[in-house]
């Protein structure tokens, strides 16, 4: 299948619904793309790269699809749209690792609790060896006890979008439509976040992945902290093919074309409302 009998799938499906809220839009999409992509991975078992292609190929035209039957209910506006455009960035880069040409592991972020338990044992551990008596060691240990009891009474989240193992290494990745100057309290919660993955394995990496070209204070401390390595633009992209062997860039110029590939009432609507500028990934 090639993208317009993708899109003609996806178009069939909803011939004959008579859809009239928004949210059922992305309810029937979501069980037509599912069917989709149990299809592709009977047929492409043996044929990774291919079905990663297929995949990407499904998920794009039902993207497609999603806006032209929610922009039949209700007109997007360009926060609606901004919005949505965004949401759906991150799970498309995401399917380079759910059908990963490189070998990796996709993992469960680590809980704030188990956190604290492995910073109480390595603390436990420094103290131990330094050379004073043990009632000096109990006391430091009862310190910084109670200052972790304090700390831990406002547990962090600590998921972020993605988080797997690639050559050795832990990785955790925050994916961002943009980085905005409202950014103060997620800058604060990065930090926190991205300290205490270090602090308890040193062998992780912080990843902030802006899908567009942002640069501001609040990105820029990010930047600057040591803690985060962030990536934008094309940036991302390029993080994207070394870790998963894909060049999703590539892909996106060769198979992409939002304009082109909506039906006409919708492009034409779109350009008319000046949004088109929200749809370059």
């Amino acid at each position: 299948m090639n993208k317009e009998n993708y899109l003609n799938f996806y178009r069939e499906k909803f011939k004959n619904e008579k859809i009239k809220n928004t949210g059922d839009v992305g309810n029937k999409i979501k069980k037509i793309r599912n069917e989709s992509y149990k299809s592709i991975e009977e047929n492409y078992s043996e044929d990774e790269e291919n079905m990663l292609h297929h995949i990407l190929l499904s998920t794009y035209s039902s993207y497609v699809v999603m806006i032209e039957e929610r922009n039949r209910i209700k007109n997007y506006e360009y926060m609606d749209f901004s919005r949505r455009m965004g949401e759906l960035w991150e799970p498309f880069c995401k399917i380079c690792w759910e059908y990963s040409v490189n070998e990796l592991e996709i993992i469960e972020p680590i809980k704030f609790s188990d956190a604290v338990i492995s910073m109480r044992s390595q603390t436990s551990e420094v103290i131990d060896d330094l050379n004073i008596e043990d009632a000096g060691k109990a006391k430091i240990l009862e310190q910084f006890n109670n200052l972790l009891s304090i700390i831990s009474s406002g547990a962090v989240n600590m998921k972020s979008d993605l988080h797997f193992n690639f050559n050795d290494f832990s990785y955790n990745i925050d994916f961002k439509n943009s980085f905005n100057s409202n950014e103060k309290g997620n800058v604060n919660r990065l930090l926190a976040v991205g300290k205490i993955y270090n602090l308890i394995n040193d062998d992780y990496k912080n990843y902030i992945f802006v899908r567009s070209n942002d640069n501001n204070h609040y990105l820029d401390t990010l930047k600057k902290s040591n803690i985060w390595e962030v990536y934008t633009g094309d940036e991302c992209y390029e993080k994207i093919r070394q870790i998963t062997g894909f060049n999703l860039k590539e892909w996106i110029v060769l198979n992409i074309n939002w304009l082109d590939d909506l039906e006409k009432d919708v492009s034409e609507y779109l350009l008319s409302q000046n949004l088109d500028k929200y749809i370059q990934w």
